[in-house]
């Protein structure tokens, strides 16, 4: 019960963690353009397909910065 209280808490301290390392240079993110606006128990194989297919769009734009941060 006690991680149920400090939940929120958690999940905005690992966001801000996040955007501070990335600022930083030390951690490269990739997140969709928008909300996806998909539910976290969705279940419909094409509402999967469709947000997997704009993951993918989204590494392949951002391929050249992936090699280069795995490179360093």
């Amino acid at each position: 019960m006690k991680k149920l209280k400090t939940r929120a808490k958690d999940y905005n301290d690992v966001l801000n963690y996040i955007r501070k390392r990335e600022v930083q240079g030390k951690m490269l993110v990739i997140r969709p353009p928008y909300p996806l606006e998909i539910g976290t128990m969705e279940k419909d194989p094409q509402e999967l397909r469709r947000v997997y297919q704009i993951g993918v769009k989204e590494a392949r734009k951002n391929l050249q910065a992936i090699k280069t941060y795995l490179s360093e």
